[in-house]
């Protein structure tokens, strides 16, 4: 295997929760405070095949199990006599896994294509705007390595595209047409059939990108396309209301915004005179925020909302996606992050193996209008951030060079 994984060797379901239990205290002590919850594909193939076993006659059972942190399982119970039964099983679906694997792995890869071709896997790949970091992270290989440009991107969809599409509901389709796609634009790539024999490189977070830039490669490449709203003040929420069946990881409700505090910072700032336009979670674009202008079309488009944060004079954020692309350009951006240690993404550790910096610090290539706020996003935090940064400085006018940390 590809990790190391912790194989149960007792047959006995107590003794895998105790070894469980203590790998998880294990992870708490090494500060990484996940909150964990099998992922809801399997909880329903368990529920299905225990009824089976309730309304039918089975004599053996082999099980395997593999989870996050590196827990795993494997088991097997039943009458002895079927074991080489349940071998032969076993041995079936093995080759089943590897036909499935042989579908959705990438091609092999064509030597002759420098780093200006690359390849993204739609069926394995992340589903969100880690997808921004992955891009961002081929551009800046390409211009490391002297590649011609432009950067051309293509999307891996295994020899049944169909297939591997309709899972989750067309949810892949979504957001390569939605996200992946136009992303493409804001940096100069092409789309290329051919770039899936190209390269990739399983980057998805912002901490390779610190010690480039500090070799001197541009890091702010996303350049925002014209129509936004000039000088408005967009805030940004994060509503998640399920994990979209990955229920293993509960702490994604925990980075929700606090609508409470920043719907007053709204109001406070429309009292002054400020053009505010709030970009809801796309689950709920179309619902209305009282006394506030929403863009349902830009929690749905990205080009529309990469212009409206163009046009921005700043752009809010919490814990949510799309403050990646603002991360990358040169656009105006305050983002707050909890550090409270509830979850290994709210601890100082977890959110160092993300961002490649240390609570408190900015990132390298962050202008002075370019701000992480390391704190809730409580009323009282979110206008001290106002204060400080467009009252107090005029951050409006922020020279480019500055790189504070």
């Amino acid at each position: 295997m590809s990790i190391a994984q912790r194989w149960s060797e007792e047959r006995i379901p107590e003794k895998l929760a105790e070894e469980v239990s203590a790998h998880l205290q294990e992870a708490k002590e090494e500060g990484h405070m996940l909150k964990l919850g099998s992922h809801k594909d399997v909880i329903e193939l368990l529920e299905s095949y225990r009824e089976a076993a309730a309304n039918n006659y089975f004599s053996g059972i082999g099980i395997v199990m593999v989870g996050m942190r590196r827990i795993a399982a494997i088991d097997w119970a039943g009458d002895i006599n079927v074991e080489p039964s349940l071998q032969e099983g076993f041995d079936r679906i093995q080759e089943r896994i590897k036909k499935s694997i042989s579908e959705w792995s990438f091609p092999p890869q064509d030597e002759s294509l420098d780093l200006s071709w690359v390849r993204y896997n739609i069926t394995t790949g992340p589903l969100c705007f880690d997808f921004i970091t992955w891009l961002v992270r081929a551009e800046m290989n390409r211009r490391k390595a002297g590649a011609p440009g432009p950067l051309k991107v293509g999307f891996w969809m295994s020899p049944d595209p169909e297939k591997w599409l309709m899972a989750q509901g067309y949810r892949r389709q979504k957001w390569l047409d939605q996200v992946f796609r136009p992303a493409l634009n804001f940096i100069g790539a092409v789309e290329d059939d051919r770039a899936v024999y190209g390269h990739h490189e399983e980057t998805y977070v912002q901490k390779k990108m610190v010690d480039d830039f500090e070799a001197g490669v541009p890091v702010r490449l996303l350049q925002a396309p014209p129509g936004g709203v000039e000088g408005a003040v967009t805030i940004t929420l994060r509503e998640k209301q399920s994990v979209d069946g990955r229920n293993y990881i509960t702490g994604e409700i925990f980075r929700n915004s606090n609508i409470d505090g920043w719907i007053r910072f709204g109001e406070m700032l429309q009292k002054r005179g400020e053009q505010v336009i709030i970009i809801r979670d796309t689950a709920k674009a179309d619902e209305p925020v009282a006394g506030f202008k929403t863009s349902p079309i830009a929690s749905r488009d990205l080009t529309v909302r990469m212009s409206l944060y163009g046009a921005a004079k700043m752009n809010w954020f919490v814990g949510n996606g799309p403050a990646i692309l603002c991360h990358f350009s040169e656009l105006p951006w305050t983002q707050f992050l909890t550090v409270d240690g509830a979850t290994r993404l709210s601890s100082a550790e977890g959110l160092k193996s993300i961002f490649g910096i240390e609570v408190g610090e900015q990132f390298p290539w962050s202008k002075d209008n370019q701000r992480i706020t390391w704190a809730p996003d409580t009323y009282d935090n979110i206008m001290s951030a106002w204060e400080a940064q467009m009252v107090g400085s005029n951050i409006k006018e922020a020279s480019d060079g500055s790189q504070n940390r």
